[in-house]
């Protein structure tokens, strides 16, 4: 989720800096421009993609992705095409800082919605989802990219294991809660 995040964050500020960038008329600067767009779009939407593949049990990712993939194409293509028929109105260069401006914002409030609604359930998620789609408790552990574990026992529950796995420390426990510390 935090590539998302950056992608958006850095999509917001690449298009603010595209505007003088093609004012200037400098093939340099614009290709510069066009470079940190398509790199900080591709973080976003990459991002996105892995975040799906983790939140989304595999029996329903075929229509996860799906409607990931026209909610995205759709959200390029409406304001592209409004962007297209204002300039056929007004002038390009009136019309392009003003939709690079609203796309902007919307990147960033992508950003927003992604941090808040990733705080609360960042800690849960992961195990749960794993649990739901594992043929058998042994295999949460690979799943979720656990690359060292031990077993024991804690707080009276028993104990998949206790392990680190990436970035994340990762406790899984069995019985009436599952959870990801």
């Amino acid at each position: 989720m935090r590539a998302a995040i950056a992608g958006d964050v850095g999509m917001a500020i690449a298009l603010v800096l595209t505007v003088p960038a093609l004012a200037t008329h400098r093939w340099w600067l614009v290709l510069v421009a066009a470079a940190l767009l398509g790199a900080t779009f591709g973080l976003g939407f990459g991002g996105s993609l892995r975040h799906l593949s983790n939140v989304v049990p595999v029996d329903r990712r075929g229509e996860a992705m799906s409607a990931f993939y026209l909610l995205a194409y759709s959200a390029m293509a409406v304001p592209t095409i409004a962007a297209g028929w204002a300039a056929t109105r007004w002038p390009l260069p009136t019309v392009f800082p003003i939709f690079a401006g609203l796309v902007a914002v919307a990147c960033l409030a992508a950003a927003v919605i992604g941090a808040v609604s990733s705080r609360g359930r960042r800690h849960s998620v992961d195990v749960v989802d794993a649990l739901d789609v594992a043929h058998d408790v042994e295999d949460v552990p690979q799943m979720l990219g656990v690359t060292h574990l031990e077993r024991e026992p804690a707080d009276g529950h028993p104990v998949v294991g206790r392990g680190h796995g990436g970035r994340q420390d990762v406790d899984l426990l069995v019985g009436e809660h599952a959870r990801h510390v």
